[in-house]
């Protein structure tokens, strides 16, 4: 007997919602709940910080039965998911290698609830406070509806926001991906944002007009070191992490929009920050949302049944495609062939990133670089500009 095997995609995919109390009371204990739980991280946090190792046995032996005996009223589900969150917070910071002075501290009103804290059934949701658990109701749209009731939210995450008790419902979506396997390679760079092997460039000036401006005011604030300066960099630094987000997120609907290819190959670029030597400047390099763009367009290409693959980046610019080896030189925008052909540089590499990864690969053969040059064909969209090279 023939054996058939069904390949599924699951996907991980979270939708904001806002929950109603029935009264100002259900309200306050909640939000008194966030408050015990925002205590109990910082607490646990004081006590590991220093510590050799980041063990859970260790942090809930120093942690649990004194908290229990400063405040008895903290529910004990609270407790335990306070400390796995400090140290998951230290786990996170050996993992960036970042160093740190002083004990981290949790700022912000949430707590990620897990099944001990928390039931659900379909608008309906019981959460743990104070002595008794609380009846809330989720607000409902089109789409959050109809995925509660496809599928389970898996520990959903409460915060306050604005004066409100908001929750973030996780799923995991099972998605068929295609059978069908054609790949496209995706080069990007700073002038030009990204360009695929099927000959589409995407570009915006404005955007990169904006970046300038933000990393001279930036320097320039950061010269001064007074209060007033530090208060002004604060508000650029989330005004560039707006910038970048809106940016990434219409780059991948126009990336997936614009191509029919099932497998999406970019490049390795995690080590593009490294320095050669300590006086190379990476600064332009470093400010370019290059990673969140590929985080953006990975899960929003899954939701779509398509992969994403990452290849290796070395001397993608350099190989002449045609051929598969540096027969050729770039210079430039331009990639001077050995046939004395003139290419367009970054579709040349873009198409090496494609072959690179093994599968069928949708392209256009690259006309002259001259042509590039001197005759695009642009179409306009509200923010970006893209280039058919």
């Amino acid at each position: 007997m023939e054996n058939i095997i069904f390949s599924v995609l699951i996907i991980v995919i979270t939708y904001n919602s806002r929950l109603l109390f029935e009264s100002q009371e259900d309200f306050q204990k909640i939000f008194d709940i966030l408050r015990l739980h925002q205590y109990v991280v910082n607490f646990s946090s004081e006590k590991h910080f220093g510590a050799s190792k980041n063990s859970l046995v260790e942090l809930h032996r120093k942690v649990y039965h004194p908290l229990r005996q400063l405040n008895p009223e903290i529910p004990s589900c609270v407790i335990t998911r306070g400390i796995a969150e400090c140290l998951s917070n230290y786990r996170s910071i050996k993992s960036n290698k970042h160093k740190i002075t002083s004990p981290v501290k949790k700022t912000s009103l949430s707590m990620r609830l897990d099944r001990n804290l928390y039931k659900i059934k379909g608008d309906n949701i019981k959460l743990t406070s104070v002595g008794n658990r609380i009846s809330a109701k989720v607000y409902l749209y089109p789409k959050l509806e109809e995925l509660l009731k496809t599928y389970v939210p898996c520990d959903p995450l409460i915060y306050l926001k604005e004066g409100e008790i908001w929750i973030g419902l996780t799923f995991r979506v099972t998605v068929k991906p295609c059978e069908q396997k054609l790949a496209i390679g995706i080069d990007v760079g700073c002038k030009k944002f990204l360009v695929t092997s099927e000959g589409n460039a995407l570009k915006d000036k404005k955007f990169n007009n904006d970046k300038r401006k933000l990393r001279y005011l930036k320097r320039r604030l950061q010269s001064k070191n007074t209060k007033s300066a530090k208060r002004h960099l604060r508000i650029l630094r989330r005004k560039e992490h707006n910038k970048n987000k809106e940016f990434c997120n219409l780059s991948a609907n126009w990336l997936l929009k614009s191509t029919k290819a099932d497998v999406l190959v970019f490049e390795d670029l995690s080590k593009i920050k490294e320095k050669k030597h300590k006086y190379q400047n990476k600064n332009r390099v470093s400010q370019i949302p290059w990673f969140d763009f590929k985080r953006i367009v990975t899960y929003k290409a899954h939701a779509l049944g398509k992969e994403v693959k990452t290849v290796s980046a070395m001397y993608t610019s350099q190989i002449d495609y045609s051929t598969g080896q540096k027969s050729g030189e770039r210079c430039g925008c331009r990639y001077y062939s050995s046939k004395g052909v003139v290419w367009d540089a970054d579709w040349n590499a873009a198409i090496n990133i494609a072959n690179r990864s093994k599968l069928p690969v949708s392209w256009r053969k690259p006309v002259d670089g001259q042509a590039v040059v001197t005759q695009p064909i642009v179409y306009k969209s509200n923010r970006c500009e893209a280039t058919t090279v």
